[in-house]
């Protein structure tokens, strides 16, 4: 696991494994009990938090809770995230998405858009097997798709453009 989350101007770096998490670099021991649909009890390093998801953005990944009371906004952050930010491919830079370039060297699993298909930002559009892991790479913003360079069982290399759109 590697997630940064950014609230209130810092970002917060969480790594290791479930059993065995880090929260920037320190071992922390969490005890997280699901208590409703949206809202949870933790228990973290002796102290206790009442959470609840007020109301989330899964394409900008940003996150408003309410903590013991307390309502915040968050944002988490992966590796491919900051990767795809690194190669304009953030929503910011995106607006007149042409293109969608491989981020990494890997394996085309599947495709799941057909051309001529008008696909909505935060939509699926392949999947792209890297180091053991499947990564999903979505539409930028709503976008046609033009042309398909890729299909299933192809090997790509980082940069490769995968998929051509029309806005």
């Amino acid at each position: 696991m590697n997630l940064e989350i950014a609230f209130k101007n810092e970002t917060f770096t969480l790594t290791g494994s479930h059993s065995n998490p880090e929260l920037n670099g320190v071992e922390i021991f969490p005890d997280l009990i699901k208590t409703g649909i949206n809202s949870w009890h933790l228990l973290l390093n002796g102290e206790s938090f009442r959470i609840l998801l007020i109301d989330q953005d899964q394409t900008t990944k940003t996150y408003d809770l309410e903590i013991n009371g307390v309502r915040i906004r968050t944002q988490a952050i992966t590796p491919l995230d900051k990767l795809l930010g690194a190669m304009g491919m953030n929503s910011a830079t995106t607006q007149k998405a042409t293109q969608l370039k491989s981020p990494m060297p890997g394996l085309v699993k599947s495709v799941l858009v057909q051309v001529g298909q008008t696909v909505e930002a935060g939509e699926p559009l392949i999947i792209l097997e890297a180091m053991k892991m499947e990564n999903v790479l979505k539409a930028p913003v709503q976008v046609i798709i033009r042309q398909i360079k890729v299909a299933a069982g192809d090997k790509v290399d980082k940069n490769s453009i995968m998929m051509l759109f029309e806005n």
